[in-house]
């Protein structure tokens, strides 16, 4: 069995572990800057464990963001990591289509339906329940959230999040470091580092 280390102990990590070992890794902890509350067993910090005389193999990236600085700050962090081998993690109660293209560190949650002819580049996060349509590319370091449809033709840019419970319409471009705020429906094209505005709801 192949073992993997995960980085950061965050509640996201979890999750991964427990979609890891469904995918057949021995999954020996996490690294962090700090232990954490998450159950698993922390292995230290990262620059001290990663690059240890007794370095892993695999590794995987178990942290998101909640905001556009934590999104750079990810994007940043994922593309000093070399070395390593790092794997795509999709979860067996997924729908993937076989035609869609899936680049390196990309986690596929539970519930999730990915349709034909879709990219999801380089550790994009596509969370649980969420719908992707045919046709639509989601780029590197991009998150897609929980209960998220995204319609067909559509693309979404680098470092990107889309927030839980968003409707993306068909042949809609989000840019790059957009945030999308939880429950935004989305029927035009959204500039690069723009923020969404959710309709809240009113009483009456």
């Amino acid at each position: 069995m192949k073992s993997l280390v995960l980085i950061g102990g965050g509640g996201f990590s979890a999750e991964v572990a427990e979609v890891a070992i469904q995918n057949g890794f021995e999954v020996l902890g996490y690294v962090d800057i700090r232990k954490t509350e998450s159950g698993l067993n922390y292995l230290g910090e990262p620059d001290v464990y990663l690059y240890s005389n007794d370095p892993p193999k695999f590794i995987f990236p178990a942290f998101g963001a909640i905001d556009r600085k934590g999104l750079l700050r990810r994007s940043s962090s994922l593309r000093n990591l070399s070395g390593f081998i790092i794997p795509s993690l999709i979860s067996p109660h997924a729908y993937v289509s076989k035609s869609v293209i899936i680049g390196k560190g990309v986690f596929v949650s539970h519930g999730v339906v990915i349709n034909p002819n879709t990219l999801l580049e380089d550790f994009s996060i596509i969370n649980s329940g969420s719908i992707i349509g045919h046709d639509v590319k989601v780029s590197e370091c991009s998150i897609v959230s929980g209960n998220v449809f995204v319609g067909g033709d559509s693309n979404i840019g680098a470092n990107t999040l889309i927030g839980p419970s968003v409707s993306i319409m068909n042949s809609v471009n989000v840019g790059s470091e957009v945030i999308v705020s939880i429950g935004s429906v989305v029927g035009r094209n959204v500039p690069d580092g723009k923020t969404t505005l959710p309709i809240l709801a009113k009483y009456v």
